[in-house]
């Protein structure tokens, strides 16, 4: 049974070598098409047609010294295993190329645009994930290059032309903050998804705005043009489109305080955002609770003086009783104290973070304690204690 595999993925191998080409101009156009290149289908199809070949090769060498009718010897055996190695080899040699360093070490020239202290984010539009808008905008799905593909001077030009035009998924490579990035992870919770997805549903309208601004968005870069945000430049770059850079006009900040609360919550909540009386710099919306309007008294500061993914520390100074907003995630795993006494954290605005604080100065620090990891550490201990104690039963046993 071996034997006849090996010997027709010889004959297979071989067929297809040679219909690759002698018919590549033939049946190749339903492979490559003719008008994405200009040199020729059957050049295309070359690399193919060798990697065919080699493997063809080293198959019927297998082939013949598997059928061949003497008696198993150690010489047989090792030029068997020679000819599966080199096939491993030329199936696999370069299949796993290293990334030139320059591709790591470039800095685009818009990310001097994008540089900000004070923790505020930046929109990049996902052309590949939101195929409608990439079709609306620019025509075509997805990111094109200027170059044809047979053209590119190497296998990573097309990374670094992502890389230069900002694709949300390598913001933070170079310390940016990205805003409603899709979650390919699964890690959302549902209120960020509605989010993530209702600022996409509502591009090109003023909630497209509303939600930049709330999400502390300070930056959007996009490939096609932002009529209704402040152009900081246009930026040539390997793609078929020019990059763009825009100023978010009045983003709130990372952190800050508010003294007006409305109640809503899920899609209410999300429908509420959009509302032109809702004022994102002076209320805030809760999922529960008493409503109460703003004052037009009410001054507030606040200063984030720590921001880490699983820690954040803020100093706040609020003329009256309100509640601090923090734009970040929420999640019931999150614990929060207000001058070291402990406080609750409210989902805020659909899927952010907000503090109740009294009037005065402040110190607001919230830490993320998950509780699978206390749980993943209890298990721990106990399977670690257990181990110790059934090796020391063990060996007074033995001693015994």
């Amino acid at each position: 049974m071996p034997e006849i595999l090996v010997t027709a993925c010889a004959i297979l191998l071989g067929a297809a070598a040679v219909l690759a080409w002698l018919g590549a101009d033939t049946w190749g156009t339903l492979v490559v098409a003719p008008n994405d290149t200009r040199r020729g289908v059957a050049v295309l199809l070359l690399p193919v047609v060798r990697s065919l070949g080699r493997a063809a090769l080293l198959a019927t060498v297998l082939s013949v010294l598997v059928l061949a009718r003497t008696r198993a010897s150690p010489a047989r055996l090792c030029l068997i295993g020679l000819v599966a190695v080199a096939d491993l080899l030329a199936a696999h040699r370069g299949q796993n190329p290293t990334a030139p360093s320059a591709l790591f070490s470039m800095r685009p020239p818009g990310l001097r645009y994008l540089a900000d202290d004070e923790g505020r984010r930046v929109y990049s539009y996902d052309y590949t994930s939101n195929g409608p808008s990439a079709m609306a905008h620019l025509g075509h799905r997805g990111y094109r290059m200027k170059l044809r593909r047979e053209d590119w001077p190497g296998p990573w030009a097309e990374a670094a032309a992502l890389r230069w035009g900002f694709h949300p998924f390598v913001l933070g490579y170079w310390g940016v903050d990205g805003a409603y990035q899709v979650d390919t992870l699964g890690l959302y919770s549902a209120e960020m998804n509605w989010l993530t997805i209702y600022i996409r549903l509502q591009e090109d309208t003023p909630v497209h705005l509303r939600l930049l601004q709330l999400g502390a968005v300070h930056r959007v870069v996009s490939l096609h043009p932002q009529p209704e945000l402040a152009e900081l430049a246009v930026l040539d770059s390997p793609l078929l489109e020019p990059v763009r850079i825009y100023a978010v006009p009045a983003p709130l900040p990372r952190a800050y305080a508010v003294d007006g609360v409305r109640v809503a919550a899920g899609e209410a909540a999300i429908r509420m955002i959009g509302t032109p009386d809702f004022d994102l710099h002076r209320e805030v919306i809760l999922p529960g609770g008493p409503a109460r309007p703003s004052d037009a008294a009410f001054r507030s500061q606040v200063r984030l003086t720590l921001r880490r993914p699983d820690r954040s520390v803020a100093e706040a100074a609020l003329s009256a009783p309100g509640y601090v907003v923090l734009v970040d995630a929420f999640d019931p795993d999150w614990r929060a104290t207000v001058d070291g006494t402990p406080a609750p954290v409210l989902r805020a605005n659909v899927a952010f973070q907000a503090v109740a604080v009294p009037a005065g100065s402040h110190r607001v620090e919230l830490v993320y304690r998950p509780r699978s990891v206390i749980w993943g550490a209890v298990i721990t201990l106990l399977a670690v204690a257990t181990a110790l104690a059934l090796a020391l039963r063990a060996g007074a046993r033995r001693n015994a």
